[in-house]
């Protein structure tokens, strides 16, 4: 996939230039330097020699064959070299210019022309605005980007939408010793895209580890195919920016306003089985230990110590991540008892003091990697001067070695005793300067492990009479802004198997209230546009007899004259949000929190993405701040749990299963006791207009 652009035969650098300074120069440089296998063809109208290489005058006079052709010219100049390009018959060629989309619609012209220029003649496009690629495989070389960061052979592939991120990343995996397998930044990536260069990346055989830097959440289809297609043989990492962002559009909805890019880019990742990190030396940090260790089975962390301190604070630190502390075997405690000194403490924190030499510390190594009850060891060492510092490392090595438990060190040392450092790295055991950083490293691992597993799990099957869902749709007329009547969104829930308040609407020849609803009753006005209905004036609660409703409906009338007013049953319960709205990614984000008027007030949501397994609605529920209330705690009302995960479910397949639904919110979801289920008590569906395109949010 992609040969042309990651495995060339030959590469011309066209804009190719003596100025030491510019990017033509540059880029025939790296290529040079990194030992690129095959043929390279400066381009370059005056001649000469660039970096032991001559100089031709045009594409025309290469008699080679070219795979990839290096645009390195000013915007104004690249359709030109393109179109030659073409005609010449190269198969891939990169763009490094500026001063297309991203610059404005001048701009996105002249993109879309180079765009359509490449599909003319059957040839592929990185860029524009693109840093290039590098493929560090010994049989090709290539580095076909104007970076600085030397080409060393890995195991890492490395693939950033900004050319920034992607060297900040390629040099600090350098400075740790991590070399790189593929490298690419796309730039605007206007034809070949991050999707595209996942698959080709992940897909190659030397790649085990894939970072990636997002600023957007790529399509959700796509990219939760190709990830599914590599996720047992390469472990991905992705850092994200742009968390901070507003949404694209404004919406009107609780779930609208609050759902965002950020919370896409979360579920969409984490349904991938993707791991997220917020922190650039984390991602460095993980990524490194990625190439060379286990991932943990579980989150249970021993922490093993030779000064107290350290790793009492590293206990805390792995719990405070959400690690758990291990629960010794008592044949793990005896067999510690028989190796260490009376002095030592011992137990999920085992302190073998800072006398313990390498025969203790390898036998305490030995039976905390053999204990059934601890996934990963977490070692918090410093470097006595009165101890054999080496062979206590070259011991702990061979000991961890034994075992089958990934460990990471916290390392305290000497500045004599740095070859301690160098002999655990070159075991494949992490080694980090401080007990936090070791903390956040084992949890992400684990955190890894368990993204995986959780992305194999299948979505519920929830049956849905989705001919009757579209029959409704189909009869109803939304206001100019995409909303439903009230009505016409209680009948699509009932349409979709969602248990509702009962309703009926209140007309001027009908009973007063409609039948079948029992005392009290509550009144609406169907207002559109408006969240908050007891803001509007829209709302009357506590109507007991037909005097009362009488009153109301009069009242609501005068206030919003022309309105279809609706009545409810009332409805007891814990108050519950659950809502969904379409991405710009194409995903639908279902979300589920703190209803009623502590929507806004808490903002306590917990985000997933459409369709749902029964298991991730679970734990979307139990991730919610509120969630210990919904135990009842002090006499307070219980909730059913079990019943609100399915109705999260439910609203997860009505938004996968209907395109044109882009925002639909319930709120509140009145939730009785356990065993006894809950209600939508109010509703608001948005649709995206007939063959148009579903808005969302970015």
């Amino acid at each position: 996939m992609l040969d042309a652009l990651f495995q060339p035969r030959s590469v011309a650098v066209i804009g190719a230039s003596s100025r030491t300074l510019s990017i033509g120069n540059r880029v025939v440089r790296n290529l040079v330097e990194s030992g690129f296998t095959g043929p390279i063809h400066p381009i370059n109208p005056r001649p000469g020699e660039l970096w032991g290489r001559s100089c031709v005058p045009s594409l025309d006079d290469v008699a080679d064959p070219i795979d990839l052709a290096v645009v390195a010219l000013p915007a104004q100049s690249v359709p030109q070299a393109l179109q030659a390009c073409g005609a010449r018959g190269v198969r891939a060629a990169i763009v490094h210019a500026a001063g297309f989309a991203e610059s404005g619609p001048e701009g996105a012209v002249l993109e879309h022309r180079c765009v359509a220029i490449a599909r003319d003649h059957g040839m592929r496009l990185l860029g524009p605005n693109a840093q290039g690629v590098m493929n560090a495989d010994p049989s090709v070389s290539l580095n076909a980007t104007f970076t600085f960061t030397p080409l060393r052979h890995g195991v890492v592939s490395v693939l950033a939408v900004s050319g920034g991120m992607g060297e900040w990343i390629n040099q600090h995996l350098w400075r740790a010793g991590v070399g790189i397998r593929r490298y690419a930044c796309p730039g605007n990536a206007a034809d070949i895209g991050v999707v595209e260069l996942m698959d080709a990346m992940a897909g190659d055989a030397g790649t085990r580890v894939l970072a990636l830097h997002l600023e957007t959440p790529p399509p959700a289809g796509p990219f939760l195919d190709v990830v599914a297609r590599h996720r047992d043989r390469v472990r991905m990492v992705a850092l994200t920016s742009g968390r901070t962002g507003p949404g694209a559009m404004a919406v009107t909805s609780h779930t609208g306003a609050l759902a965002g890019a950020d919370q896409a880019m979360d579920a969409l990742l984490a349904r991938a089985g993707v791991l997220r990190l917020e922190d650039t030396a984390d991602l460095v940090r993980v990524v490194a230990a990625m190439t060379t260790v286990t991932l943990p089975v579980g989150r249970r962390v021993a922490v093993l110590c030779n000064a107290g301190g350290p790793g009492i604070l590293s206990l805390d630190a792995a719990v405070e991540q959400g690690l758990e502390a291990a629960r010794l075997d008592p044949a793990t405690r005896r067999e510690l008892e028989r190796t260490q000194s009376p002095f030592a403490a011992i137990g999920a924190l085992t302190d073998v003091a800072a006398t313990a030499g390498p025969e203790a510390m390898a036998d305490a190594a030995t039976a905390l990697g053999a204990d059934p009850g601890t996934d990963a060891l977490l070692l918090a060492l410093v470097t006595p001067f009165f101890v054999d510092c080496d062979a206590m490392a070259r011991q702990t090595v061979a000991a961890l070695a034994r075992g089958d438990k990934p460990a990471v060190v916290a390392l305290l040392r000497d500045p004599r005793f740095e070859s301690v450092a160098s002999t655990l790295a070159a075991a494949g055991v992490p080694v980090v300067d401080h007990p936090e950083q070791a903390a956040r490293l084992l949890a992400a691992l684990a955190r890894a492990r368990e993204l995986r597993r959780q992305a194999a799990e299948r979505p519920a099957l929830v049956p849905l009479d989705r001919d009757a869902i579209l029959a409704v749709l189909a009869r109803s007329v939304p206001d100019a802004r995409g909303w439903l009547a009230a009505a016409d969104a209680y009948r699509v829930l009932e349409a979709a198997g969602i248990p509702c308040a009962p309703w009926g609407p209140v007309t001027p020849d009908g009973p007063h209230p409609p039948p079948g609803l029992g005392w009290p009753v509550v009144l609406k006005a169907d207002v559109s546009g408006g969240i908050h209905k007891t803001e509007a004036g829209a709302l009357v609660t506590g109507i007991h007899d037909v005097a009362g409703f009488d009153a109301a409906t009069a009242r609501l009338r005068a206030r919003f004259p022309g309105r279809p007013l609706l009545a409810q049953g009332w409805i007891d319960g814990v108050e519950m949000l659950v809502g969904g709205i379409r991405t710009a990614c194409g995903a639908g984000l279902v979300g589920v929190g703190a209803g009623g008027v502590a929507v806004e007030a808490l903002a306590d949501v917990s985000w997933g993405l459409a369709p749902l397994s029964i298991e991730e609605a679970r734990r979307m529920v139990d991730r919610l701040r509120c969630r210990p209330l919904l135990e009842g705690p002090r006499g307070l009302p219980a909730a059913d749990v079990e019943a609100l995960a399915a109705l999260v479910v439910r609203v997860g397949a009505l938004l996968d299963a209907v395109p044109r639904l882009v925002e639909l919110d319930l709120n509140p979801v009145r939730m009785a006791g356990p065993g006894a289920g809950g209600m939508a008590v109010d509703v608001r569906i948005r649709l995206a207009p007939r063959g148009g395109e579903s808005g969302g949010v970015s």
